[in-house]
This record gives structure tokens, sequence and C-alpha cells, in this order.
């Protein structure tokens, strides 16, 4: 048990041959490695850690990491810069671009702050960074339902549920976009 935050992730690989699970979840001094034939729910069971949290979790998005309410959910940055430049070097969309720097702007900034023992970024520095996310987020679905939907947001978040043209990999990257 810890105050601090528990960071999640799992990557799979051949062991035997066989498909298994390396799950680890770590935070500033503590890191614990578990192999698990599983990648989700069950494995998460049998290593014990995820279903007993109830302070802040970091993670991917994984679906399964969304089926433990108790725990405080944080999704991981550098999986959002991953997207963010996925998007724009696959659909040529300049927002995602705009969003990476974003994101590695609030980074600097915080780290900023942490360098003169500042607890909080100042209030109109949130807001400007909150009003810049927005209207990139804003920009984003726009782009997307124009280039997917003729312009309208119902469609689009159809499209990405039930259409069949685009390839798994594009279909999976937009809906993690719109979930997060």
């Amino acid at each position: 048990r810890t105050e601090g935050v528990v960071r999640l992730d799992e990557t799979g690989g051949r062991v035997d041959g066989k498909l298994r699970w390396m799950h680890v979840a770590s935070t500033e001094t503590i890191t614990h490695l578990e192999m698990h034939d599983k990648r989700g729910r069950l494995a998460h069971e049998a290593i014990g850690i995820l279903p007993k949290r109830t302070g802040w979790v970091m993670h991917d998005g994984y679906r399964s990491y969304d089926q433990y309410p108790d725990a405080q959910h944080a999704l991981c940055n550098a999986h959002h810069l991953r997207e963010m430049l996925f998007i724009h070097e696959r659909y040529k969309q300049p927002w995602a671009e705009h969003m990476l720097k974003l994101l590695l702007e609030i980074k600097q900034a915080v780290e900023s702050a942490h360098q003169i023992q500042l607890s909080a970024l100042p209030g109109d520095q949130i807001n400007d960074f909150e009003r810049r996310y927005n209207e990139l987020i804003g920009q984003g679905l726009e782009d997307l339902a124009d280039r997917l939907c003729d312009g309208s947001l119902t469609p689009l978040l159809l499209h990405l549920t039930e259409h069949t043209k685009l390839s798994r990999t594009d279909r999976d990257a937009l809906r993690r976009l719109i979930r997060k």
C-alpha cells in the first residue's frame, strides 16, 4: 500500500513459444514485476495490486484497468504523446502536432515549477493551458468529423465503432482518441 501514484503497464512476449504478459506496477521507490498468461482482469486479480488500490493509478487507458472503480485513474502522457504523433503522421492532422507540443509545454512548466518549489502552477497559467487544450480537442473533433463523416460528429462516433474499411490499427487509434 502506498499513497503515491502507482504506474501500471504490461507488455507481451514469447516464453517457450507461448505469449505471456509481463505486468509492472511501480512507484517512485518500488517496482513489482510479474509474468502472467493473461493481459487483463484475470491477471490483475491474480497479481492482486490493482483490485486493492483506492489511490491513484496511472496507465495507458487499456480497457481492463477501468474495471476497478475504487482506484483513481490517470492516463499516461507518454501514451498521449505517441498517439498524437501517430494521428499527426498518419492523418496529417495539424491539431495533433499542436497538442503534442502543448503537452510537452505543460510538462516543462510543471517541471520548472517543481524546481522553484511551487506546489502548483499559477491559476492564470492553468487557465491558459486548459483553454488551449480544449481548443485543440475541438479542432481535432472537427477535423476528424470533416474528414470521415462530412462534418457531423454523431456519424463520426458511429463510424468509429462500426465501419469496416478502416484498418484495425486506425480504428483503435481513433477510438482511443475519442475516449480520452
